[in-house]
């Protein structure tokens, strides 16, 4: 059961943190804060979709 509950935490965390740079890209103005922020969404995606 333990497992069970801890990968699905694990995984809202980096959802969490790839909303959150979503959010903060669009809040941005500066082209090169998003292009920054997008390398880092496709990061945590793929970290995200290594443990799955």
């Amino acid at each position: 059961n333990r497992s069970t509950f801890t990968a699905p935490k694990r995984g809202d965390r980096h959802k969490n943190i790839i909303v959150k740079s979503i959010h903060s890209s669009l809040r941005s103005e500066s082209k090169n804060n998003i292009v920054l922020k997008l390398i880092t969404i496709k990061y945590f995606l793929h970290v995200y979709y290594k443990h799955l």
